[in-house]
C-alpha cells in the first residue's frame, strides 16, 4: 500500500511538472539600429561659406527591454504576451552663421504591448524559435531639447539664448514584431535566448507641451499662456481659427518611425 502511494505521489509530481512547464517567463535587454533613418543636416553659414553637412539618424536606434509570459500548446506552438520598453539614443542638430545657433537634441521612448504567436522546433540542447505578434505602443513621448542663441547685426552687443525642453506625448501606436532566435537549454529549469528581432512601428503624437523655457537664464514658462505653452496635433488645421490663449495651439500631425532590427540576449525560466 505504501508502494502504491510512493508512485501515486510520482505521477502527480510528473504531471505538475509536465504542465509547468508549459508556462515560461523570459527577458533580456539588446541594442537595436533604426529601420527608418533619415537625412539630416548641419548647417553653417558663415560670410561667403555656405556648408550644409548630412546626417542619417533614426528614432528607431536604441535599447530595447524585454519582458514576457509565453504558454505552450505543445512542443511546437505557443503564445507569448510581452511587454516591451524602448530606449532611444539622442539625435543631435546644429545650425550657425554669424548671427545664430540654433541647436536641437531629441530621443523617442515607447512602451508596448505584444501579443504573439511562436513557433519552435525543439532540438537536444537548442531550441530554434520564430516569433510573429502585433506591437501596440501605449506610453509613447519624443523628447527635445533646444538651445538657440540669436545675435542680432544691428545691435551688436544685444542677443537672446532661449533654452528650451519640450514632450510631444499621448495616442496609441500600431505595429508588427517579428522574430527568429533560439533558447540554449541550461537546465530544465532555465535557458539562455538570443534572437534577431525586427519591429515595424511609427508614432504620431496627439500632443505637445514645454517644460522647460528660459530666456537669458530667466524662466519664462510659468508666464506663458496656455496657447504658447502647449498644442495639440490634428489631422486638418484651420489657418483662419482664432484661437484664445487660455487653450493650447494647434498644429497638423506628425508621424514618428520608430522601426528598427536588434539583436537581444537573455534569459528564459521554464515554471
Amino acid at each position: 500500500m505504501k508502494t502504491i502511494r510512493i508512485l501515486l505521489i510520482g505521477v502527480l509530481l510528473l504531471g505538475m511538472n509536465a504542465y509547468g512547464q508549459k508556462i515560461y517567463i523570459r527577458g533580456g535587454l539588446g541594442v537595436a539600429v533604426s529601420t527608418a533613418a533619415y537625412y539630416t543636416g548641419d548647417y553653417n553659414h558663415s560670410g561667403s561659406n555656405d556648408i550644409i553637412t548630412a546626417k542619417k539618424q533614426g528614432i528607431g536606434t536604441g535599447l530595447p527591454f524585454v519582458l514576457a509570459v509565453g504558454y505552450k500548446l505543445n512542443k511546437h506552438f505557443g503564445f507569448e504576451l510581452g511587454i516591451d520598453y524602448f530606449y532611444g539614443f539622442k539625435m543631435k542638430t546644429k545650425s550657425t552663421s554669424d548671427y545664430y545657433t540654433y541647436e536641437t537634441k531629441y530621443s523617442g521612448q515607447m512602451l508596448s504591448i505584444v501579443p504573439a504567436f511562436v513557433i519552435s522546433l525543439p532540438l537536444d540542447k537548442i531550441l530554434p524559435y520564430a516569433r510573429l505578434g502585433l506591437k501596440l505602443g501605449v506610453l509613447n513621448s519624443l523628447v527635445m531639447s533646444d538651445h538657440n542663441v540669436n545675435s542680432y547685426p544691428q545691435k551688436a552687443t544685444t542677443s537672446i539664448t532661449i533654452d528650451s525642453k519640450s514632450k510631444l506625448y499621448g495616442g496609441i501606436a500600431f505595429g508588427v514584431q517579428s522574430a527568429v532566435g533560439a533558447d540554449f537549454v541550461l537546465s530544465d529549469l532555465i535557458s539562455l535566448f538570443a534572437e534577431i528581432q525586427v519591429d515595424g512601428i511609427s508614432y504620431s503624437p496627439s500632443h505637445g507641451k514645454f517644460t522647460e523655457y528660459t530666456e537669458n537664464g530667466v524662466d519664462k514658462l510659468s508666464s506663458m499662456t496656455e496657447k504658447e505653452k502647449r498644442w495639440d496635433y490634428l489631422k486638418e488645421v484651420d489657418g483662419n481659427k482664432t484661437i484664445p490663449d487660455s487653450e493650447p495651439d494647434e498644429n497638423v500631425k506628425q508621424n514618428y518611425p520608430f522601426g528598427n532590427v536588434g539583436l537581444v540576449i537573455g534569459v528564459k525560466v521554464n515554471l
